[in-house]
Order: structure tokens, then sequence, then C-alpha cells
């Protein structure tokens, strides 16, 4: 219910409006994934002792618009998860971090969702983008978001056939550990078995 507030009175916001609305038109595979993890960070979220109301509801708000830079992309550049992409198509995705900050910037927004929209694709080992941030640089609430991206982008269903299973996906992020921080990737077995805490 909380969420669902707060989202409600983001969306209040005329110009707020129209980004999302833009996002549902142009992307509605990116809505339906930024509502996936929303609700998968969420519950992760709720794992963690010292996480207040207001830091859930500004990171539930975070993973529900951070693809939303894709709407700044041409068409023609957007390339489907788990689908090759040529290098111009990898260099333009790359940019939607950096683009989804610029339009919440504008919209009066806290700096834990921006965090979230512009930080989601950075990684454990230094190796990720838009700014290459490295495990101690990158807030908990980001590899929150982070790992529950990446979990709902393998197990979607899409153009290309269907997802990994929910233990293949696991699997993926576990093989990963040098991206991902192993202790959120246990977090997530751990929540998607419906218990919580470490």
């Amino acid at each position: 219910r909380a969420m669902v507030k707060t989202s409600l009175r983001f969306l209040q916001a005329p110009e707020a409006q129209r980004e999302a609305l833009r996002l549902l038109a142009k992307a509605q595979t990116a809505w339906h994934h930024g509502l996936a993890v929303m609700v998968l960070s969420e519950a992760l979220l709720r794992g963690f002792d010292d996480v207040d109301e207001t830091l859930l509801q500004y990171c539930a708000l975070g993973a529900l618009l951070h693809d939303i830079g894709i709407t700044r992309l041409p068409p023609e550049t957007l390339c489907a998860p788990r689908r090759a992409c040529s290098l111009e198509q990898e260099n333009q995705m790359r940019k939607h971090p950096i683009l989804g900050a610029a339009l919440c910037a504008n919209l009066d927004l806290p700096i834990e969702t921006l965090n979230c929209v512009l930080f989601h694709h950075e990684q454990m080992d230094g190796k990720g983008y838009p700014t290459g941030l490295g495990d101690g640089e990158i807030p908990f609430y980001v590899k929150v978001v982070q790992i529950s991206n990446e979990f709902d982008t393998l197990t979607r269903k899409s153009d290309e056939g269907p997802g990994l299973t929910p233990f293949e996906a696991l699997n993926n992020l576990k093989a990963s550990k040098d991206a991902y921080d192993i202790g959120m990737v246990k977090r997530l077995i751990l929540t998607l078995a419906g218990s919580h805490g470490a």
C-alpha cells in the first residue's frame, strides 16, 4: 500500500506522468519489467533490519523507473535482452542509465531514487556502466535493484523465447560472483523461498 501511495504521489506531477506514459507507450516490456523489479526489490529490502519505510519507498520508485532512459534512445538502437547486439547498439544501450537519471533529475526525486536509476548496471568488479563503480562505492540498496533487475531479465520471456528457470537464473548469478554481491544472491534465494534475512 505504501508503494502504491508513493507511486500515485509521484504520478500526480504532470511531467512525471508524461514520462511514465511515454515509457508505457514506447516500451511496454520495459514497464512490465520495471514493475517486476520494483516488487522483487521491495521484498528483498524488507529483509534488512535497518531499512525504514522511507528508504523502501524511494528505492521501490527507483526500481520502477530504472529503465526509463530507454525512452530517449532511437528505436533502431534498442537491443532485446539475450540477443546479440551490434557494437553500436551496445554503446547506445549503455547510455540509458545516464539518460534516465537526467530525466528523473527534473522530477524532484530523492537521491536514493536517482541512484537506483543511474547505477543499476554497475558491478562489483568495476566493469559495469556508466561510471565503473566498484563494490565499496555502490550503495547496498542499489545492489538490491541490480540483482532484482538481472534476475527478472534472465527469467523474463522475450521474442527470443522463454527465459531461464529461476533455478538456472540463480546459478547464473552465483557463477557471476565478480559482478554481483554474493550476499545479495543469497538474500534473493531466501526471499524467493519465502524467507528473509542473511
